[in-house]
């Protein structure tokens, strides 16, 4: 069989050189449709909130597109709540949507 990428994921600090902020990761990732909806998406998010952990973060933030149902799915699946709301923010054409935010604590 072929192999190829099917998704990614990324950890970065949130507001680098914040030290307010310090203990706080912003997490993105991708996951190809063909691979949705199959497990792959909460096997990645486990990994990244394990390997999070092992960094000593406390919080986990993601910013998504108001639109992105899947990803919406996948991250309450995961324990994240809805922290906030930027309605109307991205356009794309005719078409506008929100810019969400959805965080969960991951450690003491």
């Amino acid at each position: 069989e072929e192999e190829r990428v099917i998704g990614f994921a990324s950890v970065s600090p949130y507001r680098e050189g914040r030290q307010a902020l310090e203990k706080v990761a912003e997490i993105s990732y991708y996951l190809h449709p063909d691979h949705q909806g199959k497990g792959a998406g909460t096997f990645l998010l486990q990994q990244i909130i394990e390997r999070t952990k092992q960094l000593k973060f406390k919080f986990l933030v993601a910013i998504l597109l108001g639109s992105n149902s899947a990803s919406i799915a996948l991250l309450k699946k995961a324990g994240f709540e809805k922290w906030g709301e930027l309605p109307g923010l991205a356009e794309f054409g005719a078409h506008t949507t929100s810019h969400l935010y959805y965080g969960r604590l991951i450690g003491g």
